[in-house]
């Protein structure tokens, strides 16, 4: 058979959504819309990772996945739970959160423009719809989809197993640090996976005797050093969690005329931006040099994150006022005893109207943590308990 004669995934999908006719009970299904996000996100690599987040309940419930020919995926599968399909799709938005095209579509419309679910026993008709006008339609985009995404039972195929490449030197001075979605009726779900570069175990093996702040030093060093090996190793993954490269600095570093030859050199090895985090102490103490280091960083296109909040100073902040990308909130464990009740509201109150997908409660090492957490409105958890309770 020649491949112009090979079905389109429309015409396969919708073939398989008739068969389903007779068989809707318990199936469940969820259309991602990933053609409404921006070229930038539609990358090759970006499809394929997002599409690797199904394989687990492919292979639990012998599901189906469809990639369409505009980069949109479609998961059908029998007893998968809603809880499930809610787990990925919660992952699937943290990695696209800052597309822009996604934000304003959000804002625009009411109905959720990432994704729709079918309950088949409910849905089925409306399913058969949507299937039979994409196969009758084509999978419309604004130009032609890109020739490098390649079908999903390519894509899945395991690849003859191989020797595991050596861990470029950068690379393994490196630890990982998840971020946990944990609400009071689901469990513990990674959206996103920080690393870190252990600063004090490279000065070791490079035995600098040089002084100044670690922030700068790290900096220096990732510029000399930093290559595309290392960077490709690094956001390798698992694929089925986002990952961020983290690096804590302070206002002085990113003002410094060095923070412009590691970011040039950063953009020519890598394409991912950098979460680039300060202390909240920093930010309060010299506000104007933060909000100068701010918006430098943002207009090199990085993203920002204030670490270490105090929940007493957390709660009678506005966090609206700054241009962020993410707050953290430092848990310790008098708080379970100590931390005054009328503080509650305010806690809880700011943090929702900053936004719970943007707070994250570290530090947490208990069961207290967690549930102090959730009593005050956070989605967000990161440290060992959180870890411990997700595997």
């Amino acid at each position: 058979m020649s491949r112009q004669s090979l079905p389109s995934q429309e015409e396969v999908l919708y073939d398989y959504a008739r068969r389903l006719s007779n068989h809707r009970k318990g199936r469940r299904a969820v259309h991602l819309f990933l053609s409404r996000l921006s070229r930038a996100s539609q990358h090759p690599q970006d499809i394929n990772i997002a599409a690797s987040h199904f394989n687990p309940l492919v292979r639990k419930y012998d599901g189906q996945l469809f990639r369409l020919g505009n980069h949109d995926i479609v998961f059908v599968a029998k007893g998968v739970t809603l809880r499930e399909l809610d787990d990925v799709v919660l992952k699937l938005r943290y990695m696209f959160r800052d597309d822009a095209r996604l934000r304003d579509l959000e804002r625009s419309q009411d109905e959720d423009p990432f994704c729709t679910h079918y309950n088949m026993e409910r849905d089925y008709e409306a399913f058969l719809a949507n299937a039979k006008d994409l196969a009758t339609h084509g999978a419309s985009r604004n130009d032609a989809p890109d020739s490098s995404v390649i079908a999903f039972e390519t894509a899945a195929r395991p690849e003859p197993e191989q020797q595991a490449p050596e861990v470029p030197l950068l690379a393994r001075y490196v630890s990982a640090d998840p971020v946990y979605a944990w609400s009071r009726n689901t469990a513990p779900a990674a959206i996103l996976s920080e690393f870190y570069f252990r600063v004090e175990a490279l000065k070791q093996w490079y035995g600098s005797k040089r002084g100044g702040v670690h922030d700068l030093w790290l900096l220096r060093t990732l510029t000399s050093d930093l290559d595309e090996k290392t960077v490709g190793h690094l956001f390798a993954g698992n694929g089925t969690v986002p990952l961020a490269l983290t690096i804590p600095v302070s206002p002085e570093t990113v003002l410094d005329p060095d923070f412009e030859k590691f970011n040039a050199h950063y953009r020519s090895v890598a394409r991912t931006p950098i979460l680039f985090e300060f202390a909240w102490t920093t930010v309060m103490r010299n506000a104007h040099m933060f909000l100068g280091a701010r918006d430098k960083v943002l207009q090199a296109g990085h993203k920002i994150c204030i670490d270490g909040w105090d929940p007493y100073a957390f709660a009678f902040f506005n966090p609206a006022r700054l241009d962020t990308h993410f707050f953290k909130v430092a848990w310790r464990e008098t708080l379970a005893f100590e931390f005054r009740s009328e503080w509650s509201a305010p806690l809880a109150e700011t943090v929702r109207a900053a936004g719970t997908t943007k707070i994250i409660l570290t530090d947490c090492t208990s069961k207290a943590a967690v549930e102090f957490g959730q009593q005050h409105n956070f989605l967000l958890f990161q440290g060992s308990y959180p870890a411990k309770k997700a595997q």
